[in-house]
């Protein structure tokens, strides 16, 4: 059973091990800046943990889920993911520089999804299974290095669309936006030009409409999960169906 903070990330038929070598921390006389140790302590505040490693009074890199750098000196990763958590996501959080991961998913927490405009070194971004209630326009437009993206499960969101910015993210592999409230047309900025190594692509229960262009979709693409109709070439994207595995265009 994975434990609380770990670094293994099962969602459907991907499993992303993060390397935790990387995050992993030794001895060190530094200590995490000022800066940063004041973001994970509003984080504290705002989402109420009361998980007992999380005492003020010790070094925030040991606080469960929260991985820093060897230098200890800036947090690499925030992985608490079931914590039973309520509360908001301070903007702040939006401000760790070196960030890599970010992940709450199976929580409680409202309000509004930071930008993570400071964190220009995210790879991956997990919030699934959550009550935000909207989602910035400008979320992607600082992350060039994402790779895996899962937004699942945020049925309290706004009405958004998928901003065109994604496509700055090229090394993007898995996306995925199940039932959060998307509208609009099927997503024109997935296509192969912008994303040539993405594999996975979620997007069933939510608003879309209009016709998809298997033909134009990435051609690395193993998995499609989307509302789609006939496969001839063309689907649409408001009827419903099963995901398709491979060779689906």
């Amino acid at each position: 059973m994975k434990k609380r903070g770990q670094g293994l990330w099962s969602c459907g038929e991907v499993t992303i091990h993060v390397f935790l070598a990387a995050f992993s921390v030794t001895a060190a006389a530094a200590a995490l800046s000022d800066s940063e140790a004041a973001v994970i302590q509003e984080l504290k505040e705002s989402l109420n943990i009361d998980d007992g490693t999380w005492n003020p009074m010790t070094d925030k890199c040991n606080w469960t889920g929260v991985n820093c750098d060897v230098p200890r000196s800036s947090v690499l990763g925030v992985l608490i993911a079931d914590f039973n958590l309520s509360g908001t996501l301070p903007a702040s959080v939006g401000n760790l520089t070196q960030l890599q991961a970010f992940d709450v998913r199976g929580n409680r927490i409202t309000g509004p999804v930071p930008d993570f405009n400071g964190s220009v070194n995210l790879l991956y971004l997990l919030i699934d299974g959550n009550s935000f209630t909207s989602i910035p326009p400008t979320l992607f437009d600082f992350n060039p290095q994402l790779t895996y993206v899962s937004l699942d499960y945020n049925p309290h969101l706004s009405p958004w669309k998928i901003p065109n910015s994604l496509k700055t993210c090229s090394n993007l592999t898995y996306f995925s936006a199940v039932h959060c409230n998307l509208n609009g047309t099927f997503p024109a900025v997935f296509n192969d030009h912008n994303f040539p190594i993405l594999n996975t692509l979620r997007l069933m229960s939510n608003h879309l409409s209009g016709k998809i262009s298997l033909a134009q979709l990435p051609a690395s693409l193993e998995t499609l999960c989307i509302s789609a109709g006939p496969r001839e070439g063309h689907g649409d994207a408001s009827a419903p169906a099963p995901c398709s595995e491979k060779h689906f265009y």
